[in-house]
């Protein structure tokens, strides 16, 4: 199995800049669970634009 397989716990924190500019940290955690599965977890950076419809 993979860590695809199993829950996911994620957080994200971000902030938007001139009302359009967004810049975000988003964090991954998967845990060990059962079996031989090691926990895994992950940080990554992220920007977007915010587009008001």
């Amino acid at each position: 199995m993979t860590a695809c397989s199993r829950p996911v716990v994620k957080g994200l924190v971000g902030i938007t800049f001139l009302e359009f500019l967004r810049a975000q940290l988003v964090g991954e955690w998967y845990p060990a669970g059962t079996g031989s599965r090691k926990t895994l977890w992950s940080v990554a950076p992220g920007i977007g634009l915010e587009l008001g419809l």
